[in-house]
């Protein structure tokens, strides 16, 4: 496959090596001590990524080197699978790492005395040694 004559398709084609080609993954935070002394099952996460080596480019582009077809069919399909593979990935972690952090957010708020949560509570609620005691017969 020769390189593209026309300047717009080798803009969109060093467009699409600059934006895609990543990896998109979930990682698991380190403990903190806080999060220790509760004793939560579950971990916070993060999102990380990690850009497709170059010879990864190289290869798929000598794949597409071999189709029959014109310069634009072969542009057009290592777009989409490039750019599928990175949207993907963003797609499926993007929903892991939700997940996982509502979940570890809600089992602090339930677990953890120090929590958001329960110190709310602890504030709104009167204590009940506070309250006069009164005794009403009827």
């Amino acid at each position: 496959m020769k390189l593209p004559d026309n300047g717009l398709q080798l803009a969109a084609l060093t467009l699409v090596l600059l934006l895609s080609g990543c990896t998109v993954y979930p990682s698991k935070v380190p403990l903190d001590q806080g999060y220790a002394r509760c004793e939560l099952v579950s971990r916070q996460l993060a999102l990380n990524y990690e850009w497709l080596e170059a010879n990864t480019h190289a290869n798929l582009l000598r794949g597409l080197g071999d189709c029959q077809q014109s310069t634009e069919v072969c542009l057009a399909a290592y777009v989409v699978i490039i750019g599928g593979w990175t949207a993907g990935s963003a797609i499926v972690s993007g929903s892991v790492f939700l997940a996982g952090n509502t979940i570890h957010w809600l089992e602090y708020q339930g677990r953890c005395d120090d929590s958001g949560l329960r110190q709310l509570i602890k504030w709104t609620r009167p204590p009940l040694q506070a309250a006069p005691m009164q005794v009403s017969r009827y």
